[in-house]
Parts: C-alpha cells; structure tokens; sequence
C-alpha cells in the first residue's frame, strides 16, 4: 500500500520522507505517526507547519464524520429540511384524527325497489270449441295496435285480457268491431270514450278493432291513427285486416260482443249501435257485478 512505504520512509530519514512525499504529490493527510504534512521548500527544506486550534486536526482534511451523528445535520442541531419542489401539488401528511366522524357516505347495498307490473298475463288460454257465438270461447287472436290509444304500435293478443282469477282487475270486456267507412260505427265510436273512462275502475274493458279502411280496403295501422285521432280513443285499439275476430258470413257492423273475462266466452252478440248510449249493452253491467266490479 502506498501509506506503508510512506511510513517506512518517514522512519529511515527526512530526507527520505520528503522525496517520497513529493514523488507522491496527490497524497494529502496525516503521517502514520500523527504528524502533519511536511511541505518542502525551494531550496529542499521543509517549511515549518502552521499552528491551528486543534492540534490532532489537519486543516486540509474534512473530519470523519461522527459515526453517532445524523449526517443531514448540521452541528448536532434539527435535520436540515429537503428543499421544496415547486412543482409537485401539495400532500396532506398529517395522520388521521381517529376522533374525526367519517365524512364518506355509506355505500347503497340496498337493492333498487321492485317495479311492480301487476300480475303476469296466462301463459295458457281456455280450451276450445272456439267461435263466436254466444257461449263459445272466443278466438285467441294476435293482432297489431296502440294500448290506451296512445304509446309504441304493439302486439296485442285476446290472452292479454284473460284474467280467470280477478287477480288483473279485468272483469268484463267489451269487443267492437267497426269498419272506417261505417257510419253506425261512426256513431257508436263517439260514444265509447267516456263509457270507457267511468267503467274502467270496475274493470270494464273496451276494446275496439278495425277490419276495414275508408276504401273498404283492409285496415292497416294508419287507419287505426285515423280513427282514434277522430274520436279521441282512450282505450285499446288495433287493426284487424283479414278479419279474424268476426265470423265469415252474415254479420252486420258494428259488430259487438260481450265477453266474460274469467272464462274468454262469449256471453252476449250485439249488432249495431245505440245511439246516445249511456250504458254498455249485452247485459255488460250484469256481468260486472258478477265478478265483482
């Protein structure tokens, strides 16, 4: 090591010591023996050395650092603080206070409140024999049309107003059947609103279906906007353009049945209107109070 040749040098003679020293150069600190550095003159001598304060220090040397102290501090003293970045956004480190209320809002586990539909429509319909006279089953016919005469063009079907346990608050339907161009049906039409309106809270049901157009054409869905446009409809309506919901032959328009709800049988046939009307025809009142309307 170059500090055990130094020594050795420094032992045999001065002489010595200072030409190792100088061929060294770049070696700056104490001597093994505790003295300080010797610093050769011009003329080969060596210049005395300086007093200072602490003579076990050199001046020309940084202190090891004391193994007990913090070396981000200066003197013993508090820790010298970080320097600050500007740019960095400002972070709360404080702890908690555990006395603090929690301000969070407790998550909702509750699950979103049930919609209620009503009850569900059957899932199977009356057995046959199907027909349309008094006493027979009425046709489970599907058709197209509006709910309330309002909303989306839906299908509407007869099982949607079978209701054989009361539990849908149907108890006693009423089917018309008119065409555009029937002027019975026109009148009829007028009255039909507001029966519909004061027998609905029995649940008495109306429901009107078109077969034809103006043209005697088959009815389709503008002829449905047409007619309930003209006589403000606020009940189901729909379109019947092959003529499902009547019999083939020998009947006259308006063409009205009345249909008890429990059972989807034909209770009464009525043909034509009655003008003025008050009441549903086809014993339609009797037939709410039977099922509790």
């Amino acid at each position: 090591m170059w500090t055990t040749t130094i020594s050795i040098a420094l032992i045999a003679s001065v002489a010595s010591v200072t030409s190792a020293c100088t061929a060294v150069g770049d070696i700056d600190g104490p001597s093994l023996s505790g003295g300080k550095k010797k610093t050769p003159t011009a003329d080969g001598g060596v210049a005395p050395t300086p007093p200072d304060d602490d003579p076990g220090t050199d001046p020309g040397t940084d202190p090891a650092p004391d193994p007990g102290t913090d070396p981000g501090t200066d003197d013993g003293g508090a820790p010298t603080p970080p320097s600050e970045d500007a740019s960095a956004p400002p972070v709360d480190t404080r702890p908690p206070d555990p006395g603090a209320p929690d301000t969070k809002p407790p998550p909702d586990t509750k699950p979103p409140p049930a919609v209620d539909s009503g009850p569900p429509t059957p899932t199977s319909y009356p057995s046959g024999p199907y027909g349309y006279s008094t006493g027979s089953t009425f046709p489970n016919a599907t058709l197209k049309g509006y709910r309330d005469g309002t909303g989306a063009w839906v299908t509407i079907t007869m099982q949607d107003y079978y209701d054989p346990d009361g539990s849908r608050h149907v108890n006693a339907l009423f089917l018309d059947v008119s065409a555009a161009w029937c002027g019975a049906c026109q009148q009829e039409a007028g009255d039909l609103p507001s029966l519909a309106t004061s027998y609905k809270a029995r649940g008495g049901i109306i429901v009107t279906a078109m077969i034809e157009n103006i043209s005697s054409g088959p009815a389709d869905q503008s002829t449905v906007d047409s007619w309930k446009k003209s006589y403000s409809v606020n009940f189901d309506i729909v379109a019947d353009p092959h003529s499902d919901l009547l019999p083939k032959t020998g009947v006259g328009l308006p063409h009205n049945f009345v249909i008890d709800p429990r059972t989807m049988k034909v209770v009464k046939v009525v043909e034509g209107a009655e003008p003025g009307m008050t009441s549903l025809p086809g014993g339609f009142d009797a037939l709410l109070t039977k099922n509790g309307g």
